[in-house]
């Protein structure tokens, strides 16, 4: 039961992932998109990354898991959280330096 509680947490990942990247390649472009298809797009994908989500929440609440994790998948756990930690303090720092040189032209 564990390993399709974590396929749903990876399918909700992959769904948030995949409407970010939609959202992402169609803010950019200059040419003209049909934004009710793609919204249409972003708003199926958060529908169904919430359904999983509530699924693997569910499942959590329904089903005892004992996690046990030996030393090393422990580290790789924790070495995980702060890279991607780190990404994201880094790409806050490089947006906020953005957003300042844009307000002082």
């Amino acid at each position: 039961m564990r390993s399709y509680l974590y396929c749903i947490s990876g399918a909700y990942t992959l769904l948030l992932g995949f409407s970010k990247k939609v959202f992402v390649s169609n803010h950019k472009t200059k040419k003209e998109i049909n934004l009710e298809t793609k919204s249409l797009i972003i708003g199926i994908l958060l529908a169904i990354s919430g359904m999983a989500f509530g699924i693997y929440m569910g499942g959590l609440y329904i089903w005892r898991i004992d996690f046990q994790y030996n030393m090393i998948w422990s580290i790789t756990i924790a070495l995980c959280s702060f890279v991607e930690l780190g990404i994201s303090i880094h790409n806050l720092i490089k947006v906020r330096k953005k957003v300042t040189s844009c307000f002082s032209v």
